[in-house]
């Protein structure tokens, strides 16, 4: 994850294996294992866990990112707007206005739908689809992923969110995984201006300042009724 091409530990700072003659990096983001780069260009560079390499590279030269020959084209000649990284999935969002999600997709924290034949392994990238369900009509703005959910806010300000909801992350009342991107009702009467989702949490922050959180600090732990619970 830290980009040097090994998987020795570095007890200081060290310059990560970028050819920085060539490229310009504008935003870093980190995931549980692995590292995400975006370009000044738009480029997705990574490396790490779940990754092509341990070196950075570009992402939609690899294998991960699909193969040309099979139709695979992944990220592929998008311009990457946004990046982010949960625990073993990644989303990104392209300046054409779609969402591509990729990685693993246990708790259908991909936006899928929940057909089991998609359900595990290291997916390529694949964009959302804005043509249906409650996405149908909508503009995404930002992208999130925490643990094993993902949240999106649209230019009207809503607030949508799939994944894992064991711990209440997702903001739907039940607490099985939801497979599509679903309206976080209770946020309906607000506009979401940006969201930041953790690990078992997520926060909002409306176009008014105010802000909002559910989910849990703990995880497992709560669950177990162990000492972080209080």
């Amino acid at each position: 994850q830290l980009g040097t091409g090994d998987e020795i530990k570095r007890p200081a700072p060290t310059a990560a294996a970028i050819p920085r003659d060539e490229v310009r990096m504008a935003r870093i983001t980190c995931g549980a294992y692995f590292t995400l780069a975006l370009t000044s260009k738009g480029e997705l560079y990574s490396w790490g866990r779940y990754q092509p390499s341990n070196w950075p590279r570009l992402f939609a030269d690899s294998w991960c990112n699909g193969y040309e020959s099979k139709g695979e084209m992944g990220i592929k000649g998008e311009v990457i707007m946004q990046c982010s990284a949960g625990e073993a999935h990644m989303a990104v969002l392209t300046k054409s206005q779609k969402v591509f999600t990729w990685g693993y997709n246990e708790q259908f924290q991909l936006g899928w739908g929940e057909r089991t034949s998609t359900k595990e392994g290291q997916q390529k990238p694949r964009p959302l689809n804005f043509d249906e369900g409650e996405l149908r009509g909508e503009t995404p703005v930002q992208v999130s992923c925490g643990g094993a959910h993902t949240a999106l806010v649209t230019a009207s300000g809503k607030l949508l969110m799939w994944g894992s909801n064991s711990e209440g992350q997702s903001g739907h009342m039940l607490r099985q995984p939801h497979g599509q991107a679903t309206i976080v009702t209770s946020m309906e009467t607000e506009h979401c201006a940006n969201v930041a989702c953790g690990r078992f949490s997520t926060v909002a922050i409306t176009k008014d300042g105010r802000c909002y959180f559910w989910g849990s600090l703990t995880g497992s732990a709560a669950q177990s009724g162990g000492k972080d619970e209080e």
